[in-house]
């Protein structure tokens, strides 16, 4: 992998941060960035980082604390206020324990902070914590996932990255994985890192640049071990490159099956925005013989549950060329997701003994072989990350497959665990207003009336086409909007 440290960018966040927030968190939040950047290792909000620094109070007391990542901000783009500082001598005080409950320890993890307003730390906290390094850097780098998700995992990681990585299995983030993960570095203080299996990976180092770049090889190794295995038998087949037409009946039929319906006779349906990506790699992974096997299993890891659901719902043999009867196999096949899901929620209700409502039992991701991928959302953005994370969803897989393994993926009762669990659902923001996942077309857009109503339907969480005649007025509306509302405004030039 290409390695990106900088000693003149480096330069820059130091000038930028250091006199505020001191050297360490500085370089801590240039780091994080450089692995946040890259869409191997992590996608929307997910991996952690950390650093061990001194925390001055308003009466000029020195802290000892941990400035970690907070729960669902963007690597690539958190700055200093993305950091919550936890005192970590409480935090350290907490390893007598011989358990924890989720409750007490987001808890004790908020009762921990030097700064009330901050946001919630990431759920790995006491894993940063305990871990006696300056600087821990977390991600859910593809190239491992592809290692532990599958058979014999374990033995892939060793043969791929050797003997000074430690290997531990899949537990529930929060205090027993952080047990586990400290107990295991004690043992081993010569540990270069960790792979969680189904989860990612951990390096640390007290020089950030050591942890970094040890990161990034150990990755790098991950890769050519997956090359070295790969079969180009895999990879023989007439894989199809470009799509066939959409019907144009057909994605709002899509849009109507994927939404959540809501047993109120006055607004029976929680509309959603769909993405669909059809790119060669997506159209040809599936058009490969055995590509249902490959693909319809469980999600990569409980990171991409709250956004995928557990598994991506598959249209079989699809009748491209009949939309009347493609409408019938979407329709079949999301009933029988929804059946499918119906069930495993039932299960999981039983097993836990708790009450928690049922989401939208319908699925999020639509694969229609010939046709790409349709992802939902309430808005495009949100649509567009459940695209990003069923497209690494495919390709490691399909890495998985070439190498001849066969995927593992997480264990039904740890999928509705987190599926379910608070703190993780706490990294998606409740839709704002009263029209999420509706769409409006307003005509004469670029006048005074259209534009108020434009904004005003924008405000309350819809998506609107504003059309109006080509021209000045349109333009500068445009900029307007996209600049204030994102992907959720569309400028149309039309009569």
């Amino acid at each position: 992998m290409a390695q990106h440290w900088s000693i003149r960018e480096l330069k820059r966040y130091k000038e930028r941060y250091a006199s505020k927030y001191g050297e360490a968190v500085a370089i801590r939040i240039y780091s994080s960035q450089l692995l946040g950047r890259d869409p191997e290792l992590v996608l929307h909000g997910g991996g952690n980082t950390s650093v061990k620094a001194p925390f001055s109070t308003l009466t000029g007391k020195t802290v000892s604390a941990v400035f970690v990542k907070g729960s669902g901000w963007n690597m690539a783009t958190a700055g200093p206020e993305g950091f919550v500082p936890l005192d970590r001598m409480r935090l350290l005080s907490l390893r007598s324990l011989k358990q924890l409950d989720d409750a007490t320890m987001f808890e004790e993890l908020h009762l921990a902070k030097l700064r009330v307003v901050s946001f919630s730390p990431s759920i790995e906290a006491l894993a940063h914590a305990w871990i006696e390094k300056a600087y821990v850097d977390h991600t859910h780098a593809n190239a491992i996932l592809a290692l532990t998700n599958q058979e014999n995992g374990a033995s892939h990681i060793r043969d791929a990255l050797g003997d000074k990585v430690l290997i531990r299995p899949y537990r529930h983030p929060g205090f027993s994985l952080s047990v586990d993960l400290a107990d295991a570095l004690q043992k081993a203080p010569e540990a270069r890192g960790v792979v969680l299996m189904h989860h990612g990976l951990f390096t640390f180092d007290d020089d950030p640049q050591v942890s970094y770049e040890t990161h990034l090889h150990l990755v790098d190794q991950a890769k050519r071990y997956l090359r070295k295995q790969a079969s180009r038998a895999f990879f023989v087949f007439d894989g199809e490159k470009t799509a066939s037409p959409i019907p144009p009946e057909i994605v709002p039929f899509i849009r109507g099956s994927l939404a959540e319906r809501t047993g109120n006779p006055d607004r029976p349906f929680r509309p959603v925005i769909l993405n669909n990506r059809q790119d060669p790699e997506i159209l040809s992974l599936l058009s490969h013989p055995r590509a249902r096997e490959f693909f319809e299993s469980p999600v990569l890891t409980a990171d991409f549950l709250i956004r995928t659901k557990p598994w991506l719902a598959w249209v079989a043999t699809p009748a491209l060329k009949d939309p009347e009867t493609l409408k019938r196999q979407i329709h079949e096949t999301v009933e029988a997701f929804e059946t499918r899901y119906i069930a495993y929620y039932r299960r999981g209700i039983q097993r836990t003994k708790r009450p928690y409502a049922m989401f939208n039992p319908r699925p999020r991701v639509l694969i229609i072989p010939g046709l790409g991928v349709f992802s939902s959302g309430t808005t495009p953005g949100e649509a567009a990350v459940t695209a990003d994370l069923a497209h690494v969803t495919l390709r490691v897989k399909a890495d998985i497959a070439a190498m001849g393994g066969h995927y593992l993926g997480i264990e039904e009762d740890r999928l509705f665990e987190m599926e379910y669990w608070g703190p993780q659902l706490a990294k998606l923001s409740p839709p704002a207003g009263a029209l999420p996942g509706r769409v409006a077309l307003v005509t004469g857009a670029a006048g005074a009336i259209g534009s108020a109503i434009c904004r005003r339907l924008l405000e309350e969480g819809c998506c609107v086409v504003g059309t109006d005649l080509p021209g000045e007025r349109l333009e500068t509306l445009t900029q307007e909007f996209t600049a204030s509302f994102g992907d959720r405004f569309l400028g149309y030039a039309m009569d």
